[in-house]
């Protein structure tokens, strides 16, 4: 009894200070982005270790793209079950360990390391999305889901307009600019040191034994492993949160638009620097990213003030976005103007960012459980796959194809222009299906009850023809227990 008291008290006391545990993961968010050496990585490379530019794309980059895939498989179990703090260590770490190899390492071998150190850092990167939403209230998730987004494109852009004024005036040199990434990284892991560890919560071995914390739709598995050995039911009863999250069609829609276009933006954002260095020996990187990150910035802050029912339009709209990117890609892959190619860049960045913004905050909202790290690590998981597939068939030193570097980026805007084709044609379809009009007037009864009650994540579910057993099944609506993630027991 007294632990639970514990666990209740701490719960309340994390919720009532949640606006300086914001501040603190925004100012751990920032540090860890402000890495002005990072917009001149591929021209610090071919200067420090003498490799080619087709060496770096086929023998360096893709070692991020395989060890990122391992790392994520190997943690998205562990995100949730160490309630994020941990992960967010090791992601300091890695991007402490990057730094190392980057400052000291002069050889290919001490490359492929340094991207499998980032790979580790960015695989972790989930827990810090995750951390968040379990230590605010479900009314704060609009406010948070956005400033701790935007929070890391302000540090990507600063770093970014830092490191070109300190290259361009002399100031610093590429391996001074990597040791001022240095620093900033470690202050980071400082500041991840002092976040509050989240309210312990109904474990997955837990929630197997003690029949009060389980869902009605865990009870009959949970009643057929009354015996068996923790480790056998955590993993049962994983699969079935898996199973109960992805039954839910919104979140199959944005996870999968989530999934999709992060495999392209990363593909693409990757090999970026290596598409300019083809067009121009004008190395403006650091004020193009810089750019590109501040519209991103910009735009996650949009969506909380952009008044539109998500859950009525969004298929049409990533639909629209996906396409805008599909020719942002072909026309840069084709541009023989570095300025041109730089400005399509940013059209990326910022309508990529925009949309990312909205598929996490609607995925996090129609959630029904404390399982965010789980969510957001499969979406991750499908993406990394799917990169590393692009990987091997388009860049790395044994693909069949060993494609050009601008080649492949019209593979990459033929790839976006298969997701706008396919989420536009579903939205059209799901709109003339239900009616052009009925559509508008949900869409309306949405936003009022958004405006007069506040929290759109509770009456989208219940305003959406595919969603009518909510209405049904109090156990599964917003009044759930589930839905309060900081007072649960352990």
């Amino acid at each position: 009894m007294g632990s639970d008291s514990t666990v209740w008290g701490y719960s309340a006391y994390i919720v009532q200070r949640w606006k300086l545990v914001t501040l603190m993961l925004c100012v751990y968010g920032f540090f860890k982005e402000l890495k002005p050496s990072e917009a001149f990585l591929n021209p610090y490379i071919l200067e420090r270790t003498n490799l080619t530019n087709h060496e770096l794309s086929a023998s360096v980059y893709p070692f991020w793209t395989y060890s990122y895939l391992f790392f994520l498989f190997l943690f998205l179990p562990l995100t949730d079950w160490t309630r994020y703090k941990p992960m967010i260590l090791i992601e300091s770490l890695g991007y402490l360990g990057t730094r190392i190899m980057l400052v000291w390492g002069t050889s290919l071998q001490s490359m492929q390391l340094m991207q499998i150190l980032y790979g580790l850092a960015t695989a972790t990167e989930v827990a810090y999305f995750s951390y968040i939403y379990s230590v605010v209230a479900r009314e704060h998730y609009p406010f948070v889901n956005s400033a701790v987004r935007a929070v890391v494109l302000l540090g990507r852009s600063t770093a970014g307009y830092l490191g070109q004024i300190l290259s361009n005036s002399g100031t610093l040199t590429y391996r001074q600019l990597n040791i001022f990434s240095f620093v900033s990284v470690s202050f980071a892991l400082v500041i991840s040191l002092f976040l509050p560890m989240p309210p312990k919560r109904t474990s997955y071995s837990s929630r197997a034994v003690n029949g009060n914390a389980l869902t009605a739709s865990n009870l009959s598995v949970s009643s057929d492993l009354r015996g068996a050995p923790a480790f056998v039911r955590s993993v049962k009863l994983f699969f079935q949160d898996v199973r109960d999250i992805y039954r839910d069609r919104e979140v199959v829609k944005w996870s999968l638009w989530w999934a999709l276009a992060t495999c392209g933006e990363l593909q693409a954002g990757n090999y970026i620097q290596s598409l300019w260095d083809t067009i121009s020996s004008n190395v403006e990187y650091g004020y193009v990213e810089a750019t590109g990150t501040l519209l991103g910035a910009g735009a996650a802050f949009l969506v909380t003030y952009i008044k539109i029912s998500w859950s009525v339009w969004g298929e049409i709209l990533l639909g629209l976005v996906s396409t805008v990117d599909c020719f942002a890609l072909f026309f840069m892959a084709n541009s023989k103007n570095i300025y041109l190619a730089y400005g399509l860049w940013l059209v990326f960045r910022a309508t990529y960012a925009l949309q990312i913004t909205v598929a996490t905050l609607q995925v996090a909202q129609r959630l029904q459980k404390q399982r965010y790290g789980l969510v957001f690590g499969i979406n991750m998981l499908i993406a990394l796959s799917l990169q590393t597939i692009l990987t091997a068939v388009c860049t790395a030193h044994y693909s069949p194809l060993k494609l050009a570097i601008s080649t492949q980026f019209v593979v990459y805007g033929c790839y976006f222009w298969v997701i706008g084709a396919v989420f536009l044609t579903s939205g059209v379809y799901q709109r003339t299906k239900e009616g052009w009009r009925a559509s508008w007037r949900r869409d309306r009864e949405i936003r009022r009850l958004t405006r007069d009650f506040g929290d759109a994540g509770i009456y989208e579910p219940l305003m959406s023809h595919q969603d009518d057993a909510l209405l049904v099944n109090p156990g599964s609506g917003p009044e759930s227990p589930d839905d309060e993630p900081l007072l649960l027991g352990s």
